[in-house]
């Protein structure tokens, strides 16, 4: 069962007991019908903070993904500009240290075991 609809059957309950009036006399202050009130309002009130939390969480992740939904192909065209352009090639090597590239293997390249160990 979700999370709503136990509190919605939990409502249900405090309707079947209030519907009983003085011939529902527990034992414990805590189930007393008030304090069973409290506890749903309680519930139904994080419920709906939920809800709203989802709700914001779900909006940050959508701008999220449509402001990076270029980037990947942003990068290849600078990837490819800069290859294409006379730079050195351990300028175009570490620009392709990113771990998505399969194309760099670090165990042909000296200079880079160098580097690693100096930072």
């Amino acid at each position: 069962m979700s999370n709503a609809k136990n509190v919605e059957s939990f409502g249900k309950l405090i309707g079947v007991l209030t519907g009983y009036g003085e011939a529902y006399s527990p034992g414990s202050s805590n189930l007393r019908v008030e304090s069973l009130t409290d506890v749903f309002n309680r519930a139904r009130s994080a419920m709906w903070q939920v809800s709203a939390s989802k709700t914001g969480y779900e909006t940050a992740t959508n701008e999220r993904e449509v402001a990076f939904a270029e980037v990947k192909q942003t990068a290849s065209r600078i990837l490819s500009e800069l290859k294409s352009s006379e730079v050195l090639d351990q300028t175009v090597a570490a620009s392709s240290l990113n771990p998505s590239h399969n194309t760099f293997a670090t165990n042909n390249q000296p200079w880079l075991d160098e580097l690693i160990k100096k930072y």
